[in-house]
């Protein structure tokens, strides 16, 4: 089944971004992976897509800077975020920080698979109102 739009999955640890990859495939979505925030940023140059998942502990950038690049950068893709640092503050500033949703790890494939549809309704939705200038 062709979900008819990609999701760019964005985890520093290769067994997480396996394992997510695997599942959100099995359930008929196009799955890309990168392993740091800057080679998502850096695949988001080369062609944007609508879903990016991402953990929020890495090195260098963290999911919620992550969260704010492409809020001001792509504010075409709706960032779905899945973490194990399910604290209040985080809650917080990940929702400041733009992403659509926050998922606690371990997450659940029908938790996962709800919020990216969800998701790429609300991108969909975006793309198809247009402001008046």
């Amino acid at each position: 089944m062709n979900r008819r739009f990609s999701i760019l999955l964005v985890d520093d640890d290769e067994d997480a971004r396996f394992l997510l990859g695997a599942m959100l495939r099995r359930r008929g979505f196009e799955v890309e992976v990168v392993g740091s925030a800057a080679e998502c940023l850096d695949r988001l140059e080369a062609e944007p897509l609508r879903i990016v998942v991402t953990d929020v502990q890495m090195p260098e950038m963290s999911g919620v800077d992550l969260c704010r690049q492409i809020r001001e950068r792509f504010p075409d893709v709706v960032a779905v975020v899945v973490s194990g640092a399910a604290t209040p503050q985080v809650m917080a500033e990940v929702a400041e920080a733009g992403a659509f949703t926050f998922l606690p790890k371990p997450v659940t494939i029908t938790a996962l698979e709800a919020a990216v549809l969800a998701a790429s309704a609300s991108s969909s939705a975006l793309r198809g109102s247009a402001l008046p200038s």
